[in-house]
């Protein structure tokens, strides 16, 4: 029986921030990624043993595809994890500007409406992922990830296992794992479970973990020879994830903070990168960004839809763009523009493209203020 994570909305968010160097490629022989797990294992609940399995899952994934010398794997803190230790461990990777760095955390987390996700430590601490959003940000590396499995519920839970299993390091880096994380551009926003649904583990005596890190690491392995990018990755792990779910649990789980059965799991994803590399199956500005080039051109902002269609949230904005210049910040939602209520990316799009050079703008910052302004568009 699938244990309830007891969590309206997991976010597993890959954030990937790409910088490029003007006048200078990507050095991709000679890049590396460094892997940080913070498996926040230490408490005396069900989801222990269950988050000790993801940080198995994840590092045995990332071995079994990027050579040893190209991969650095280090787990945080087994017990005892702290927002000092995570930030002391982003501080001291010794990255280049060149590399991936990421950050993978599994244990308890919740969503606030006003700051938005945040860590539920076994400290009893709840640090924002905001904060080590902002300490990948300042490594200032071509690619940060940030992915995220986490949960409320509080149960029993076995210490994590002392004996890991040992992974071959490959010999040269898998084709599926080169597209994603060293040819990845942009910024992809996933979650495990749409809002309104609940995030579900497998059993707390199954090695699995979490229904969809599990699949999540699963499909990664079986695609590791193809040249896929991000949305036909996600499409299948969704689709599966929610099978999965239904096929362990067929009558639904009663969630009672909701006081509703729910039948379903579907992760949901609002934006997803580029691979710069060639592969057949590739994306679209418009698939991914939520704005078409030419609207890109003119405010220099990329913006998603909101969980509750109140706005769109900003997720990147242009070096030397008008949005930058206005001073717009990534983690703004923008919710009215020249007058106009902005409730999802079609309203931002229509709004922007039909608005004269001189733009008035109204958002709501990360912390809830609301500011108006004036843009003057490129």
């Amino acid at each position: 029986m699938i244990m309830q994570k007891h969590l309206i909305t997991i976010t597993i968010t890959i954030i990937i921030l790409i910088r490029m160097l003007s006048g200078i490629g990507y050095a991709l022989d000679s890049s590396k990624v460094y892997l940080l797990t913070a498996i926040d294992s230490g408490g005396n609940d069900s989801v222990g043993a269950t988050v000790a399995a993801d940080g198995v899952n994840i590092r045995e994934v990332f071995e079994e595809n990027i050579p040893s010398n190209r991969l650095s794997v280090q787990n945080i803190a087994e017990h005892g994890l702290t927002e000092q230790k995570i930030l002391t461990a982003i501080k001291n990777t010794p990255t280049e500007k060149d590399d991936t760095l990421i950050l993978y955390y599994s244990g308890h987390g919740a969503f606030d409406e006003q700051r938005g996700h945040y860590f539920h430590l076994q400290n009893s601490t709840t640090p924002f992922r905001s904060v080590f959003l902002n300490a990948i940000k300042a490594k200032n590396v071509r690619l940060g990830v940030l992915i995220t499995d986490c949960c409320n519920a509080q149960s029993n839970i076995p210490k994590q296992p002392d004996n890991l299993m040992s992974v071959k390091s490959p010999a040269t880096l898998s084709p599926l794992f080169k597209a994603l994380f060293f040819e990845g551009e942009g910024i992809a926003d996933i979650t495990a479970s749409k809002v309104g649904q609940c995030s579900f583990i497998y059993g707390t005596a199954d090695k699995r973990g979490s229904i969809f890190t599990w699949v999540l690491c699963e499909e990664l392995s079986a695609e590791k020879n193809a040249k896929k990018n991000w949305k036909t990755i996600f499409d299948i792990v969704a689709e599966k994830s929610n099978k999965e779910f239904i096929r362990e649990n067929p009558e639904g789980v009663f969630v009672r903070s909701l006081g509703v059965t729910q039948r379903t799991m579907n992760p949901y994803t609002w934006s997803l990168p580029r691979i710069t590399g060639n592969v057949t199956d590739n994306v679209t500005d418009n698939d991914i960004g939520n704005i078409v080039p030419a609207q890109r051109k003119r405010l220099g902002v990329r913006a998603e839809n909101t969980p509750f269609a109140d706005g769109v949230k900003i997720i990147d904005v242009l070096p030397g763009s008008a949005g930058e210049a206005a001073k717009l910040y990534i983690g703004d939602t923008i919710i009215e523009i020249n007058g106009q209520p902005v409730r999802n990316e079609n309203d931002y799009v229509r709004t922007v493209k039909a608005s004269p050079a001189t733009m008035k703008i109204k958002v709501r910052t990360a912390n809830g203020e609301i500011k108006t302004g004036t843009v003057f568009l490129q």
